[in-house]
């Protein structure tokens, strides 16, 4: 067996390709690509697709690069391993080529020297405010459509442009279409060869699978397994880890199998099972999304009983992904909703749960797009949203808005004295609160300019070098315009910026407003001392900054200051949009566990914050500082509004005593924060208890699941910090 085969043929034939049209040289790489890193059948699964991505290789999303990528340390730990000479030289080699030609290096390469300057480093543990992120996430393809034509249909209108125009990208699209026949035959053959070794019910069940893999590759398909088969086959190919609307498009199929008497609940609960399976085996912790519901759905009946098999499904698998989402609005099926409620009730932490009638309006004037076009707002990865099939707002960029306090209070340097920041002047020498935040909006700024520069600069270079064939084909206008979708063929080009700790920020401004400016009981120059020693020696000046008025208890001088700075957030990033020539650029409020990384190497803050400690979660807040109750929590909540950005967290824990003693109340609690304006609300179904007795006795607490931030972890696998940081959140047992 030749060593790193994959990687010195797909290497060869992108440098034999080098010069041709850019589809042209993907389309050659793809066919090195696939089927080769395809993964074996699963033993006892109703559906096949699965990839292992080599250290070298072409897709939209790799763990560090987007498009061509090269995982350079995993290279390099080879080389260091490798024992022969020749070969060592070999990957030198490797190495020396994809240093230059992979989609990372090109983006930073391409940065005005401003830009490098303000996004200095890609290390989140390093100390400044702004961080670039390399990917071209958040696909959400026209699954719809390819069941509806198969291939052969879209192979058709293809052929319809081919002939109008000699299109270089048609050819390459017909040339991405056969590999995915090739792909279909491959696990057509596999099916085949592991019959003789299997029982005779698998070897009937592969059978089947056989069957339909060989019937996909000239038709549409025709059934609810076929449909399912497809879909997710196609999205191995094209490496999208988000789902869409998967009762649209697979809901018919079922409701008309089962009308014809050819498939059984128990056999349509098997297949959403398999794919269920196969979304967790990724195991890519913030992407798997799966939406459910919505009020726009062409069958909601039979949608909706494909939500309930998909509900039941995540409660028997008991695992981190998908990330299953419900659309919910006024009228929605009570079977659907009281099914969610259930499996919410079971610790799954799902379904997510999204509100249509705030959201659909919200995004219309956040993406200034018809309501038609805001119907298909998807939530993807740990919560952005994008417009299926008709935009992409890859969350490209990460802002500590924490951090940017610091540099504003101590005029562009951190607290140790180094210079990073704008120089915005001496907080000492400001006569009011309104100067000192004018000086905090300036420094901000500063980093989210050059973050919408770089995203765009990301876009550029992932048209200019690859054509994203499988993601082009299924988005809307590509095929139409003969344009790939980074290079002119999508319709809405937006971009999202990843924030965090906006309400520490915000609870600091609170803090700093009434100890500093309004009851004068600290100075700026007391304050920043205080700060930069993080409050040693300083305990008692902490517990009063401590008990300034926190976000989160439906007060209104601190909930007034985040609305603020969430206000003024959203106008200064998407001013952004137009000067750098994006259709969109929004923030998101959307964290994960970076909220703690981040934290990690953020100095101490005015809200009584020490270094190094986790910054606020996304739109909730500060672990423990809610103390009025969970009314007050959805009500400070609800006045954060979604229609100027991209996607918010609503982050909350409610114990068992919730659903087993006041389930009514608590279906009343959630339809009446819809009513006031909610857009969203993932639940943790935990007692503080239970998360204690993990920390000591994790064997006993393996299914103990908790909403990170827009993610799902199990919660005895998390770093202790983030599991400190969940622990601190307020839990809510029962009635008030």
């Amino acid at each position: 067996m030749v060593k790193y085969k994959f990687e010195k043929l797909f290497t060869k034939t992108f440098q034999e390709h080098q010069k041709d049209p850019v589809p042209i040289r993907e389309a050659a790489c793809l066919r090195v690509q696939f089927p080769a890193i395809l993964e074996p059948i699963p033993e006892d699964l109703y559906i096949v697709g699965g990839a292992k991505y080599h250290p070298i290789g072409f897709s939209p999303k790799d763990a560090e690069d987007f498009g061509y990528y090269c995982r350079t340390k995993e290279l390099e730990q080879l080389r260091k391993e490798e024992t022969d000479p020749e070969e060592r030289k070999e990957l030198e080699l490797l190495l020396e080529f994809w240093r230059e030609n992979q989609s990372r290096y090109k983006t930073r390469k391409a940065y005005p020297k401003e830009v490098k300057k303000r996004l200095a480093s890609d290390d989140l543990n390093d100390i400044y405010p702004a961080y670039p992120l390399y990917r071209m996430t958040g696909c959400i393809i026209d699954y719809d459509k390819l069941l509806q034509l198969g291939i052969p249909g879209i192979k058709k209108e293809i052929s319809e442009y081919a002939k109008q125009e000699n299109n270089p990208l048609y050819g390459a699209m017909l040339e991405a279409l056969e590999i995915l026949k090739d792909s279909l035959q491959f696990y057509a053959d596999q099916c085949e060869e592991k019959k003789a070794y299997v029982s005779k019910e698998r070897a009937s069940q592969l059978q089947e699978m056989r069957e339909n893999l060989i019937f996909l590759k000239n038709n549409a398909p025709e059934t609810f397994h076929q449909a399912a088969q497809l879909a997710w086959l196609y999205s191995i190919l094209a490496h999208t880890l988000d789902y869409g609307r998967m009762d649209v498009y697979l809901g018919d199929f079922l409701e008309r199998d089962q009308k014809k008497g050819i498939l059984s609940e128990e056999k349509a609960f098997q297949i959403i099972q398999s794919i269920w399976r196969l979304i967790a085996d990724k195991k890519t912790v913030v992407h798997g999304r799966v939406m459910l519901g919505g009020r726009d759905r062409r069958n909601p009946k039979a949608a909706d009983h494909f939500a309930i098999l998909a509900m039941e499904a995540s409660k028997a698998q008991r695992r981190m992904e998908p990330q299953l989402s419900l659309r919910c609005y006024r009228g929605m099926s009570e079977e659907v909703l009281k099914k969610a409620m259930e499996t919410i009730a079971d610790g799954t932490t799902f379904p997510i749960l999204y509100n249509d009638d705030c959201n659909i309006p919200n995004v219309q004037k956040a993406f200034s797009v018809s309501e038609e076009e805001a119907q298909e707002y998807y939530p993807y990865g740990c919560g952005e949203y994008v417009l299926g099939h008709r935009s992409f707002g890859s969350a490209n960029g990460v802002i500590n808005l924490a951090r940017i306090l610091e540099l504003t209070l101590y005029n562009g340097c951190t607290a140790s004295g180094k210079r990073i920041g704008l120089p915005t002047g001496e907080p000492e020498k400001f006569h009011s609160f309104d100067e000192l935040y004018a000086a905090y909006l300036k420094q901000l700024e500063y980093y989210i300019q050059p973050l919408a520069i770089q995203e765009k600069i990301e876009y550029e270079i992932a048209g200019s070098t690859g054509s994203f064939l499988y993601l082009s084909m299924l988005y809307d206008d590509c095929i139409k315009r003969g344009k790939s979708i980074f290079d002119g063929g999508i319709r809405y080009l937006g971009g999202t910026l990843e924030t965090y700790g906006n309400i520490t920020t915000s609870d600091s401004l609170t803090a700093i407003n009434e100890m500093v400016y309004q009851k004068k009981q600290l100075s700026m120059k007391q304050l920043k001392e205080i700060l930069k020693q993080n409050y040693q020696g300083n305990e008692a000046v902490r517990r009063t900054l401590i008990q300034v008025v926190k976000y989160g208890n439906d007060n209104k001088k601190a909930d007034n200051m985040a609305v603020r700075l969430h206000q003024d957030l959203g106008r200064l990033v998407s001013e952004q949009a137009d000067k750098v020539g994006l259709t969109s650029y929004l923030p998101v409020l959307i964290n994960n566990d970076h909220n703690v990384i981040l934290g990690r190497t953020t100095g101490a803050t005015p809200d009584g914050r020490v270094a190094g400690s986790p910054l606020t979660n996304a739109n909730s807040p500060s672990g423990g500082s809610d103390k009025n109750g969970i009314t007050a929590l959805l009500n400070s909540m609800t006045r954060l509004n979604g229609d100027n950005n991209a996607g918010m967290v609503q982050n909350i824990r409610l114990g068992k005593g919730m659903f087993l003693e006041y389930l009514d109340k608590t279906e009343i609690l959630i339809k009446t924060y819809f009513q006031k304006g909610g857009t969203q609300l993932m639940i943790t179904v935990a007692s503080t208890k239970d998360l204690k007795d993990a920390m000591v006795h994790p064997e006993l607490y393996s299914n103990l699941f908790v909403r990170v931030g827009g993610y799902s972890g199990r919660f005895i696998s998390l770093p202790r910090d983030v599991q400190l940081d969940i622990l601190r959140r307020t839990t809510y047992e029962g009635e008030e």
